[in-house]
């Protein structure tokens, strides 16, 4: 480039410095002299609002009696205040509105036009801005139209006690001008100035800009090589910032000093402050003095051993929650290989612990759920041959779980012979092909104890081989005796249903004989051959009635319910009824006490344990004959009888069933009522008996003992508590007097003998009976003369209508007709059900007369108004 153009150029670049040096100039004087004057109006238009306000207070206080109202003494001051005042400036001057209907009433006279009477301006309109904003209840400045129209710079202020605003403003030329003369002066003197320069500069710099330029070059190389080397490092700086924001733990660093030189984003987010604030402050400037002795405590330790350091705090994070923390701390090394200072990260461990403490809540609810329901879990790892077990395994099988758990083989030692195949088979073809099995299998424990498991496994297998099986392991023993319990009740209930119906037809039998036999005692001298006869007919009709009852109560489950019981009675029953089913080569002997105090008991379940015992009995000498005794005797057990020692101390009937049978060995005898345990082969035995017996009978508050050994037989002493002795009074029974009338009754039975016996017997105590043996037409008869009819008494099962349904339709004709319902046996109705049908009473069959006599006064009786 020549000498000459590049004269040209420093000139022009000195005036382009020179015009832009001035113009910056004048525009930072400009700019400041706005914000001088802004002030300064702002300033003025709150004083004024707060004098104003003053004024209005007072006058609102102590003015209220001038003509117009204190709000125009205020105004009045105003003005009087304002005309003396001449404004600041050319073009500076206050106004005072205020707004009425959407239009801003000026309430002074302007300086510059519309002086005595300023013209409205709608709130909505371009003009008046600055009040626009006042009457707002806005406080601040603005530059923005005046009410003439013209730029202003104003400060507007509400002036709220009066519901006014205030503006004070300056016109922006007049601000502008002396800025613009300025800027032209300046401008021409330093053109001329710079035209001298330049011819100066160009005489003595030519020499010396020569030089500048060969060490211009020079520098030029230099500085580009640090620009270089300042962008690389600007550049791996902000790499690494880019970096540790990417990363989503928090992480910080400071030095040696113990400042902080930075952290990343996820720290300002953690703890809710800026990087700026945390930059060359200390742990005890930031955290609680507790925490940051810690953290300060824990830095000298890292200083001085160097490494790694990790530990865990609890922090507070932005939103005010107590997080875990776990802190990993490392020192960083400067040039010279000291340590510089430490790096930081904490990693929010809060919801790790939680899931950690739920896990472990959940394997405890999970071992506590599997205790109560006896369901424990394994896993068996066929390459390893090792076996995992759950709690409840270890204790189902009673071994202690430190020990090792046997193996996919071993384990097998724990079921019994048959079942152990069935498993086996089972875990083959899970190997093999893959299938799950569902067992219910006997196994053994440790301790030799029996029981039912359930065994579910699952097989597992990669790249097409079984390398697992896993599943669960239950204790299903309770369930096997309740299924069993539920069979027998099924059992029974199907003998209920059959005995009912034999009762029914039986009773019907019995019924005529009875009933007959009764007639002819009434009608023949007593003491004579034929009364004795009918007398027998009479006493044997009445055990074959008893005998159908106790047929029935054995038979039915019905809710069982402690009364006072005569044991004797009950044995005696028991012995009628094995006698009657154990073969006669078996001898049978019973002794017992016939005064034998009574015990609070149900009947049925002492006649069940009485029976499962024989029967145990009768199968220990079944093979090769022998001999049944039973006893029953009153004892009493005192407090130091050693013998006694588990039983309280007490008046006790002691029932002894006894055989001489091939006896027990003590350790069979130690588990002889535990359930399902039996000697008996296949088929002979649930071994469900005497376990049933044992909780039967403690749940007499009794107890029952075996006493037994090899080739002398077994014997089971049954002790149940007495009750207290009453004192029996015997008394002559009075002669029996049947209650009679002579209402009407509709009689109704299918069974012609029942109802020609019946007719006789209510005849004969003075009744009037019209009698049916068809429940139609007893209903036809009835509805034909439903008030003819004071009682009516129906069978209970019948063709065509049953005697309940024949209530229903009785009733609906007439609600107040009385009725009773005789029958042999029935399951459709109990007494609540006839209570809910109208029905009043209920005769069974065989019935004798004084209690058809009886119920059939008592039911009249009672259906009389009043």
């Amino acid at each position: 480039m020549k000498d000459q153009n590049r004269f040209l150029i420093l000139v022009l670049i000195m005036a382009s410095v020179c015009l832009l040096a001035t113009g910056v100039s004048i525009w930072i004087l400009y700019h400041t002299s706005i914000e001088v004057e802004r002030n300064r109006l702002v300033e003025t238009a709150q004083s004024q609002a707060r004098l104003i306000e003053a004024v209005g207070r007072f006058d609102a206080q102590y003015s209220r009696n001038y003509p117009k109202g204190s709000l125009e003494a205020t105004l009045s001051q105003i003005r009087d205040a304002h005309g003396s005042y001449k404004g600041f400036g050319e073009t500076g001057e206050f106004t005072l509105a205020r707004k009425q209907d959407g239009v801003i009433h000026f309430l002074l006279s302007h300086r510059h036009f519309d002086m005595t009477n300023p013209k409205p301006v709608s709130m909505k309109s371009e003009l008046a801005v600055p009040m626009q904003l006042a009457l707002s209840g806005k406080s601040g400045s603005v530059i923005a139209r005046d009410y003439r129209g013209e730029t202003v710079l104003a400060a507007h202020e509400p002036v709220s006690f009066l519901n006014m605003g205030i503006v004070a403003k300056i016109d922006m030329a007049e601000i502008r001008a002396p800025y613009i003369r300025a800027m032209a002066i300046i401008l021409g003197a330093m053109l001329g100035l710079v035209v001298v320069g330049a011819a100066f500069f160009r005489k003595i710099s030519y020499p010396i800009a020569r030089r500048l330029e060969e060490q211009n070059k020079s520098l030029n190389r230099e500085i580009g090589e640090r620009i270089r080397t300042e962008d690389a490092l600007r550049a791996n700086e902000a790499f690494l910032k880019t970096l540790l924001d990417a990363i989503p733990a928090p992480i910080f660093y400071k030095g040696r000093d113990g400042l902080y030189l930075g952290c990343n984003r996820s720290l300002e987010q953690f703890f809710g402050f800026s990087r700026d604030y945390v930059v060359g402050k200390s742990v005890h400037e930031i955290f609680p003095e507790g925490i940051a002795e810690t953290y300060e405590a824990k830095d000298m330790e890292l200083f001085e051993s160097g490494g790694v350091q990790q530990y865990q705090q609890q922090l507070k994070n932005a939103r005010g929650e107590l997080r875990d923390v776990s802190i990993h701390k490392a020192a960083f090394l400067d040039k010279q290989g000291y340590m510089a200072g430490v790096i930081g990260v904490l990693n929010d461990i809060t919801e790790l612990k939680q899931a950690q403490e739920a896990i472990k809540n959940r394997e405890q609810l999970l071992n506590e759920m599997g205790s109560i329901a006896k369901i424990g879990g394994w896993e068996h790892d066929l390459t390893t041959g090792k076996a995992t077990w759950t709690k409840e395994v270890y204790k189902i099988i009673e071994l202690d779980e430190k020990q090792t758990p046997p193996g996919p083989d071993e384990h097998l030692e724990y079921y019994l012979p048959g079942d152990r195949e069935k498993l086996e088979k089972a875990y083959n073809e899970a190997i093999e092909n893959g299938l799950p099995f569902d067992l219910e299998l006997q196994c053994v424990n440790a301790s030799g104890k029996r029981f039912w498991a359930r065994a579910m496994g699952t097989p597992v297998f990669q790249d097409g081989k079984c390398v697992k099986l896993k599943g669960t392991f239950q204790d299903i023993s309770e369930r096997k005796t309740v299924e069993e319990r539920l069979r027998q009740a099924q059992k029974m209930e199907s003998i209920g249903h059959l005995a009912g119906g034999i009762a029914h037809d039986f009773n019907n039998l019995l019924f005529p004989i009875v009933g007959m036999a009764e007639i002819l005692m009434e009608d023949l001298p007593e003491g004579s051959p034929e009364f004795e006869n009918a007398q027998v007919i009479f006493e044997s009709g009445k055990r074959g009635g008893e005998l159908v009852k106790q047929i029935l109560a054995f038979s039915r489950q019905t809710e069982h319910k402690m009364s006072p019981v005569r044991i004797q009675q009950v044995l005696k029953e028991v012995l009628n009824l094995t006698r009657a089913t154990i073969p006669s080569f078996i001898e049978m002997e019973a002794q017992i006490q016939w005064d034998c105090g009574m015990i609070l008991a149900d009947a049925t379940q002492i006649h069940q344990v009485a029976m499962n015992i024989i029967t145990n009995a009768f199968h220990a000498v079944e093979q090769n004959g022998g001999k049944i005794t039973v006893n029953l005797k009153e004892i009493l057990i005192d407090e130091e009888d050693g013998e006694y020692s588990a039983i309280d101390s007490g008046r006790y009937a002691l029932m002894s069933i006894s055989d001489n049978g091939p006896g027990m060995p003590s350790d069979l005898i130690n588990r002889i009522f535990e359930p399902y345990f039996t000697t008996k082969e296949q088929g002979k035995g649930t071994g469900l008996g005497l376990a049933v017996a044992y909780g039967l009978i403690k749940a007499h508050k009794g107890d029952i003992r075996v006493y037994s050994e090899p080739g002398k037989g077994t014997a089971f002493n049954v002790y149940l508590p007495l009750m207290e002795k009453m004192e029996m009074v015997d008394q002559q029974a009075p002669k029996e007097v049947h209650p009679t009338g002579d209402e009407r009754i509709l009689l109704i039975d299918d069974e012609a003998p029942i109802v020609k016996l019946e007719t006789q017997m209510l005849q004969r105590l003075g009744y009037q009976v019209t009698a049916r043996t068809s429940s139609l037409e007893a209903l036809e008869a009835f509805q034909t003369m439903p008030y003819g009819f004071d009682l009516i008494i129906s069978d209970m099962t019948m063709p065509n209508m049953t005697g309940d349904q024949l209530a229903e339709e009785v009733i609906a004709v007439r609600p107040d007709i009385p009725i009773i319902i005789c029958t042999g046996f029935s399951e459709r109705l109990n007494e609540a059900g006839a209570g809910a049908k109208g029905i009043k009473a209920f005769l069974m069959k065989p019935v004798v007369r004084s209690e058809l006599a009886q119920i059939v006064r008592r039911v009249l009786d009672a259906a009389k108004p009043g």
